[in-house]
């Protein structure tokens, strides 16, 4: 669970949003 968590503040960091990466 805390996986997820790390991804998607990468996601932020990264400035791609969940929705774009649900795709890839």
């Amino acid at each position: 669970e805390s996986k997820e968590l790390v991804e998607r503040v990468v996601r932020r960091i990264v400035g791609v949003t969940d929705d774009e990466l649900e795709d890839v």
